[in-house]
């Protein structure tokens, strides 16, 4: 039997500024982390939002965001260090003061699965839901496909191929 390793701490403030200035962001809230070595190769990572947790954005496309994570927001993470891959689930109640639509549903109905070798996320699924909703599939580490359902009826107006670096 191995020995498993587990630690909780509390995040107070954390802030995160690309070195070209081009994108950005700052988080103000308190955050709970988890972390847990399940075995040798794998280890568990947990981020729960602990009352409101705001972060504000910004990117190189000229666009900015206030997003308030709700109480309970969870982000979990599992990596396995035999193959590189890291999957991430992400699952509570946001706003966000672009949107402007009252809260917002996030769940991940695949889990997006990022490797050690890639930028960006190589597949899985985010649906971010309100009245309408935005669906962002990672068909590639280089390729997401944005699709967009105004109403909510899960029929998709909009849909488009963008590049990761683009998205963000």
């Amino acid at each position: 039997v191995l020995p498993s390793f587990g630690a909780s701490m509390n995040l107070m403030q954390l802030s995160q500024q690309a070195t070209d200035g081009s994108h950005g962001l700052s988080v103000s809230g308190k955050l709970k982390l988890d972390y847990e070595q399940t075995s040798s190769t794998a280890e568990r990572t947990r981020l729960t939002a602990d009352g409101a947790v705001v972060i504000a954005a910004h990117t190189h496309q000229s666009y900015s965001d206030t997003v308030t994570l709700q109480n309970g927001f969870e982000q979990l993470s599992f990596y396995d260090m035999s193959s590189g891959i890291t999957r991430n689930d992400a699952t509570g109640l946001l706003e966000s003061e672009a949107a402007g639509s009252g809260l917002l549903i996030v769940s991940t109905p695949q889990s997006i699965e990022v490797a050690d070798t890639d930028q960006y996320p190589r597949s899985g699924v985010v649906k971010i839901a309100g009245q309408g909703s935005i669906v962002l599939t990672a068909t590639s580490a280089s390729t997401v496909q944005i699709a967009l359902d105004a109403d909510g009826d899960e029929s998709y107006e909009s849909r488009r191929d963008e590049s990761w670096d683009w998205l963000f």
